[in-house]
């Protein structure tokens, strides 16, 4: 997953990620793909799940179960940026 070239966005389910390998993995996300954004989707919000999201370089920050218009919008306007930067 980490070797995949030209990535323009990044989605991140944390539901079948370990907690305690979440914040290694987001790390690891951010290093290889740097300038692309990262969403972060919790299986389980909380406050610390969002605050562990954010500090280690997710974008946007949503919870299951999505609002799949609203997560589409999003999705459409982080594509729509990126598009725009290349």
């Amino acid at each position: 997953m980490l070797t995949q070239p030209n990535v323009r966005l990044v989605v991140l389910d944390d539901e079948g990620v370990k907690e305690s390998d979440r914040s290694w993995l987001l790390v690891q996300i951010h290093q290889r793909f740097i300038g692309s954004p990262i969403i972060y989707v919790a299986h389980r919000p909380s406050e610390g799940t969002e605050r562990l999201a954010r500090t280690n370089g997710a974008h946007y920050y949503d919870s299951k179960p999505l609002a799949l218009e609203r997560f589409g919008q999003v999705l459409e306007s982080f594509l729509r940026i990126q598009q725009v930067k290349r």
